[in-house]
């Protein structure tokens, strides 16, 4: 499919490029040839204006229209050449309502794109200054129909979105979201399963108090961190926390932050990615708790008792060696 928004610029910018031309050449008649050269670039804009299939017009600094394309006279069943054009294209047609904007007369080229209220179909707008030989300056504004452009677009964004929600749902891993206050506004099944909330009861809830408790069985404030996880989620990429089941029991999970921005850059929510470490922490824990035991029942012997490294190096030595 052909890509429409390239088009429309591409004409734009040779139409603006061939109207500056005629400009030059109508303002200065000394050289014989001018009048050849203007007569060529006229017929060279005329084929491009009827080869373009959006809608094309031109009007002057009081909003009278001034020019339009064939396929513009079509969709309003008549030449309104000299009237208002917000008269015709907003009241009759509903194809352009904002079409009033002193910023092109001040030099400036609008783009955007509407919805129209009258058939509900997309329209791609360019609105460019056009400077005549007099010195005034026209509005051309060129309309191209992208409706089937943006079915598409929205097609595609609705095919990645049940994909995407397909694959978090089904990840064995505990995925959500917060904003940066802490608030969840997404919990996936396997979050749910795992804590023990369903979806309706955890949307809209703080994580502390639910999911994470607010002092770690280490004394650490779980409340700041997650207020600085909010804050700085750069600093927070990788991060490991104690947090609870809904039946209360301490779980420790490993994390993964990622901070979703908006259009300015500003942190908005934080997708958190999650998995169980608990039996491992449990593991190394128990295995703390033995070296531990192991070095009271050596330290409390009689005996001397020294441990060397593989290069004979004392790197331990019990109570009994330093009474020596």
């Amino acid at each position: 499919m052909r890509d429409h928004t390239t088009t429309i610029k591409q004409l734009m910018d040779e139409l603006d490029v061939m109207r500056r031309h005629v400009g030059d050449l109508e303002k200065d008649a000394a050289h014989n040839n001018k009048e050849k050269s203007t007569i060529q670039l006229n017929a060279q804009l005329s084929a491009m204006i009827k080869a373009f299939d959006g809608l094309i017009y031109v009007c002057s600094q009081d909003y009278r229209i001034e020019f339009m394309n064939e396929r513009l006279v079509e969709r309003t069943g008549y030449d309104a050449t000299g009237e208002l054009c917000y008269k015709v294209l907003h009241d009759r047609d509903s194809i352009c309502p904002w079409c009033v904007n002193d910023r092109i007369f001040e030099g400036e080229t609008v783009r955007w794109e509407l919805q129209s209220p009258k058939d509900s179909r997309w329209y791609y707008i360019v609105n460019t200054p056009l400077y005549n030989a007099d010195g005034t300056i026209s509005k051309q504004a060129m309309i191209l129909d992208i409706t089937e452009r943006k079915c598409a677009d929205d097609a595609l964004l609705r095919k990645s979105e049940e994909k995407y929600r397909e694959l978090v749902e089904n990840a064995n891993s505990i995925i959500f979201r917060r904003d940066i206050v802490g608030t969840v506004t997404f919990f996936n099944e396997f979050a749910q399963q795992f804590f023990g909330y369903r979806e309706e009861e955890i949307l809209g809830k703080n994580v502390i108090g639910t999911i994470v408790p607010e002092v770690e069985s280490t004394g650490r404030d779980l409340k700041k961190m997650i207020e600085a996880i909010g804050m700085n989620p750069d600093q927070y990429v990788n991060n490991i926390n104690e947090n609870m089941l809904r039946s209360g029991e301490r779980v420790w999970i490993a994390w993964t932050n990622k901070p979703i921005r908006d259009e300015s850059g500003r942190v908005t929510e934080i997708l958190c990615i999650g998995n169980n470490i608990t039996d491992r922490k449990q593991t190394e824990a128990a295995l703390l708790k033995a070296e531990r035991e192991k070095s009271a029942i050596l330290d409390a012997m009689s005996e001397l008792v020294i441990l060397l490294d593989t290069n004979m190096n004392v790197i331990w030595s019990n109570s009994a060696v330093n009474r020596q």
